[in-house]
C-alpha cells in the first residue's frame, strides 16, 4: 500500500501533479519521469472515485520509478494496490490532495 512516507519522498524528488482538462487518447493518467510530472486527464475519468483511484495509481507508478524497480509492476497489480490503499488508508489520498492543493 502507498504510504505517507512514500508520498513525501515523491514530493521531495520534485514530482508535480497536473490535472489536465483535455483528454488523452489512451490514458486516464500517466507519469513522465523525465519532467517529474504526474498527469491526470480529467476528461477521461468517469467519477470522483475513478479520479481518486487514478491519482493513487499514478503515485504508485511514481513510487516505483523512484525505487527503480527492476521489473515495473503491471497496471493490474497497481490497480489492486491503489484500490486497497483507497479502502484501507483513505488518509493517504487526502494527504496527496492537501499537499498538491486539490481541495
Amino acid at each position: 500500500m502507498l504510504t505517507i512516507k512514500q508520498i513525501n519522498r515523491i514530493y521531495q524528488k520534485g514530482f508535480e501533479l497536473r490535472l489536465k482538462k483535455n483528454p488523452h487518447p489512451a490514458f486516464k493518467g500517466e507519469i513522465d519521469p523525465a519532467t517529474l510530472e504526474i498527469f491526470i486527464y480529467q476528461a477521461n475519468v468517469e467519477s470522483q472515485y475513478d479520479e481518486d483511484i487514478t491519482i493513487l495509481h499514478e503515485f504508485l507508478h511514481a513510487r516505483d520509478e523512484i525505487n527503480s524497480a527492476d521489473s515495473p509492476a503491471k497496471c493490474s497489480s497497481i490497480d489492486k494496490e491503489a484500490i486497497r490503499t483507497y479502502k484501507d488508508k483513505p488518509h493517504v489520498l487526502e494527504y496527496i490532495k492537501d499537499l498538491y492543493y486539490l481541495k
